[in-house]
């Protein structure tokens, strides 16, 4: 599985694709066995009066198959849902978001009221699968063909080559290799550069594996490194913080210390042991730990770790 990407010589790192290029794509490789496209979308969903904001995501009728998902309840969409336009309201709901609805097994068949419209819901997507990008997880899909009712004014994003807006996926056949499905991909990008020379001039393609290009979730296509540095300033960050925990404790310990020299010392003369008085500092460290535990023990039993 990879990710497509356009690049284009007037700007740096990598890009989203236009709906119109995606199209052509899919009918002129023949290096992939399918191709899905998503984008993400904001959308109002009507309960009970209120209207809160939901985050949604535009997908061809394929994307779930070419992910091989099997949903939790339902089905995903089918290649006919994505072809008439508005013609086919219907939805597949996250499984976290199921459950916030109130995961009611039932679901199936009913309708959710999205941007004042109603929606069918068909399926719940598997437990565990929030897209494939990092740090955004999607709450509803609905087919890319429903985007006049889930983006109102956006009718022109889709019938204008020049906008990159959609994220694509495609899953290289067996027999091919990713260098070799590029080089054919460039191919096609290069005939829609000459053919559409006002929109797509000095564009092209690169293909990223998708389990590489899900690291660009926060940091955005071509930040790979970016993402890393970050990563490893928060370790370093968390690693400090530790530091100072352990070393503001050891502080405490040698102050406790000092203040109970005097105790030990008429412990001491009063005839006890060292091994009594070490036994002592032994059991109250126990029992510290032992309060610490049933402590941790609780708080991760409220907090559902």
């Amino acid at each position: 599985m990879v990710q497509v990407f356009t690049t284009d010589t007037h700007f740096a790192g990598r890009s989203a694709n236009s709906y119109l290029n995606f199209l052509d794509y899919q009918k002129q490789n023949t290096v992939f066995s399918g191709m899905a496209a998503y984008s993400f979308a904001g959308v109002g969903m009507t309960r009970g009066g209120e209207t809160s904001n939901v985050l949604g995501q535009l997908v061809s009728g394929n994307y779930f198959d070419l992910l091989e998902l099997r949903p939790f309840l339902g089905r995903g969409f089918l290649p006919e849902e994505d072809t008439a336009p508005n013609g086919h309201p219907v939805a597949v709901l996250g499984y976290k978001f199921w459950k916030k609805l109130g995961g009611d097994r039932n679901i199936i068949g009913n309708t959710i009221t999205l941007n004042g419209r109603a929606f069918t819901v068909v399926g719940v997507a598997p437990p565990g699968f929030t897209g494939v990008d990092i740090g955004v997880a999607p709450e509803v899909w609905m087919p890319l063909a429903m985007h006049g009712w889930i983006r109102p004014s956006g009718d022109e994003w889709f019938e204008n080559r020049r906008a990159l807006f959609l994220s694509l996926l495609g899953r290289v056949k067996p027999s091919v290799s990713i260098s070799a499905a590029q080089v054919q991909m460039q191919t096609v990008a290069h005939q829609l550069e000459q053919a559409y020379p006002d929109v797509n001039k000095e564009r092209s393609v690169i293909l990223v594996p998708a389990e590489k290009a899900k690291s660009q979730g926060i940091g955005g296509p071509g930040n790979e490194n970016a993402t890393q540095d970050i990563s490893l300033l928060l370790l370093v960050a968390a690693a400090s913080i530790l530091l100072i925990a352990c070393a503001n404790v050891a502080n405490l310990l040698l102050a406790r210390g000092t203040t109970r020299q005097r105790e030990m010392a008429i412990r001491l003369a009063l005839g006890a042991g060292r091994g009594r008085v070490i036994r002592q500092l032994l059991t109250e460290s126990l029992l510290c730990q032992l309060h610490l535990s049933r402590f941790r023990s609780i708080h991760s039993r409220t907090s559902g770790w």
